[in-house]
């Protein structure tokens, strides 16, 4: 043993020279000391092991067959959730499962799956929440509009529409409609 603390080096040398003696007494009685060869374990010997039902302990065997049951069930949610994952968006299978999104994003980190993305749904949804019944009544106050020389801007404020309304109208029908005014109109 090596320490920098002389006085416990100091403290255990007479037990060390009793030690050291009882070695030479047992060589010289003719004993020999044995080397064992060593031993390597491979982590996948270890990891291939399956735990054997034991019938003298039945109670161990319970404890088995409810951790093989566990990993089963497991296993099966795991693959319901990776088929969920191929349709339906993170939002939709923690709605469907009761899960949190953390645990259901870490599933997917763990056994490699992705998840529907939601932007389409947010995209057909903003759709559908466009009312398009009044378009053509708003076509043809932008073309007058348009005539009458206003911007953008002060024609989208005296419909009083927003501008991205505004926008999505000309793009959706097509009007040209010039972004700005060449000078000031008398």
């Amino acid at each position: 043993m090596i320490s920098n603390h002389l006085g416990m080096v100091a403290a255990l040398r007479p037990r060390s020279e009793e030690i050291n003696a009882q070695t030479l007494r047992f060589l010289e009685s003719g004993g020999e000391i044995f080397i064992a060869p060593q031993v390597v374990i491979k982590p996948k010997e270890l990891a291939s092991v399956i735990p054997v039902i034991n019938t003298e302990h039945p109670a161990e065997n319970d404890r088995f067959l409810a951790l093989r049951k566990a990993a089963k069930e497991k296993e099966a949610f795991v693959d319901k959730v990776r088929e969920m994952a191929k349709t339906m968006t993170q939002r939709d299978i923690t709605q469907a499962l009761g899960i949190t999104r953390k645990r259901l994003f870490s599933l997917g980190e763990k056994h490699g799956f992705t998840f529907k993305s939601g932007r389409e749904q947010m995209i057909s949804a903003q759709k559908e929440r466009t009312d398009r019944s009044q378009d053509a009544v708003r076509i043809e106050r932008i073309l007058a509009f348009k005539e009458i020389g206003l911007t953008r801007a002060q024609a989208a404020k005296q419909m009083v529409i927003s501008n991205t309304q505004f926008l999505r109208l000309l793009a959706d029908y097509e009007i040209d409609y010039p972004k700005a005014v060449n000078g000031f109109k008398k």
